[in-house]
């Protein structure tokens, strides 16, 4: 990459970088000694440990992540037909033990990187007793629209569902109970395709792509904190259980 890139750029005196791009001290002598012959005058790598130098390091290592990121951002615009670059993502998975301990979890994704502060824990309501994943989902994507609403807070730019077209269609429900048009999509898990409102049609893109890495990353976010969520649920429900065996028979 250097040699490509300073082959057509204007090459500096120093060129500063964050980690060897040579194997031992004569690659990096060859190396220096090309750019100097192209250059006229001497050219000289260096890999600072500290100063300014590191500082500029680190501008220049996060200036490349923001560039990345809003890379991939926008080619989920693009793919995804979306009007506004999805700059805030919330993601919702719904997680039950037949049909006890059904529990909802949501991430919140800014520019790209998860805002964990913004992750919010469901107990779903309106299912008690019965499993019904659907509902779950509707009521769990009706309360956070209908919290931020209340609140007058900015919406997301793009919702992610873990789950098929049911779990979708109850979503767009609940959206449409608030009178809300905010771009969703599902993300289903057996073959990691996108499922999208309205249409029985699936979008299917390398699994390996940027922008299917970060769709992915998002969802596994989700799924990790509802699995963990459901977990820490049945625990207390089982710590409870054990006490009470443990009751004298006065106290029953």
């Amino acid at each position: 990459f250097i040699k490509l890139y300073y082959s057509k750029n204007s090459i500096p005196s120093e060129i500063i970088i964050n980690r060897k791009a040579w194997n031992n001290k004569s690659d990096k002598k060859a190396l220096e000694g090309y750019l100097t012959r192209l250059k006229g005058s001497k050219v000289e790598f260096i890999i600072p440990q500290r100063g300014d130098k590191v500082k500029l390091i680190e501008i220049a290592e996060k200036n490349a992540h923001y560039l990345l990121e809003n890379k991939i951002l926008q080619e989920l615009q693009d793919k995804l037909n979306l009007p506004e670059l999805p700059q805030t993502i919330e993601c919702f998975d719904i997680s039950n033990l037949g049909d006890e301990h059904i529990v909802a979890g949501m991430t919140q994704f800014k520019d790209g990187k998860a805002n964990k502060t913004a992750y919010r824990k469901f107990e779903i309501q309106s299912t008690l007793g019965k499993q019904d994943d659907f509902a779950a989902m509707r009521e769990v994507v009706y309360r956070r629209y209908h919290r931020l609403q209340k609140e007058n807070k900015e919406m997301p730019e793009l919702i992610i569902i873990d789950g098929g077209k049911g779990q979708v269609t109850a979503s767009m429900k609940a959206l449409k109970q608030l009178n809300l048009q905010i771009p969703l999509i599902g993300l289903a898990k057996q073959d990691e395709e996108i499922v999208l409102p309205n249409s029985n049609d699936t979008l299917k893109f390398k699994k390996t792509s940027p922008m299917m890495l970060l769709i992915r990353k998002i969802r596994d976010a989700t799924h990790t904190l509802v699995i963990n969520y459901n977990r820490q649920k049945r625990k207390i429900k089982m710590r409870k259980e054990a006490l009470q065996l443990n009751l004298p028979q006065g106290n029953n």
